[in-house]
Formats: structure tokens, sequence, C-alpha cells
């Protein structure tokens, strides 16, 4: 029970919730593309980055000097449906355009 109440605290956080959001919508992700869709600074978007990571959501991949993040293909069977009913609710969100748009305009 404590790792389903630690995996809701994770996206009751609404950085960490769009961190989310992206990657499931855009999949592989730089944390410089996180700073540009968040308007964030990027130690802020790192620390964020770095709570998923520990907690076992994501995963990254060193390229070059850029650290990419992508969500963990080993999630447990309800985080994975969870993030399922998340993506199928901001489907058609403005932001998710955003996102998306700004990524593809933008390369690290």
């Amino acid at each position: 029970m404590e790792e389903s109440a630690s995996f809701f605290k994770l996206l009751g956080d609404p950085t960490r919730l769009q961190i989310l959001l992206i990657l499931l919508f855009n999949g592989e992700t730089c944390v410089c593309q996180f700073s540009k869709c968040l308007n964030a600074p990027q130690p802020l978007v790192s620390r964020h980055l770095r709570i998923l990571r520990n907690s076992g959501i994501l995963q990254t991949e060193q390229k070059k000097q850029w650290v990419y993040y992508r969500l963990n293909n080993k999630l447990e069977g309800y985080q994975k449906e969870i993030l399922e009913i998340i993506r199928k609710r901001y489907s058609h969100a403005p932001e998710i355009r955003f996102f998306q748009e700004t990524i593809s305009s933008n390369t690290c």
C-alpha cells in the first residue's frame, strides 16, 4: 500500500504531472526541452526529474552532453493503467499541443 501512496503523491505535484504528460505524448525528452515546455529554470526541472527517476518511474540515457528521460518500461501494471487514464484525460488539452510544438521546434 505504501508504494501506491508514494506513486499517487508523485502525481499530485503539478510540475511532475506535466513532466509525465510530456513523456506520455512525446516519448523520450531532453531536460532542456522540459525546461522550455514548462517555462521553468533547468535546476527546478532537474530536481523534479530526479525525484521521478529515483522513484523508478523514469529511466535516463546520456547522449553526448544531454540527459534524455523516458518512462520506465518496467512500471507496475497499476501504474501503467493510471498513466493511460491520465493520457486519455489530457489527450485534447491545449497544453499537449503546446508541448509538442515546443519540443518539435527545440532540439538540444
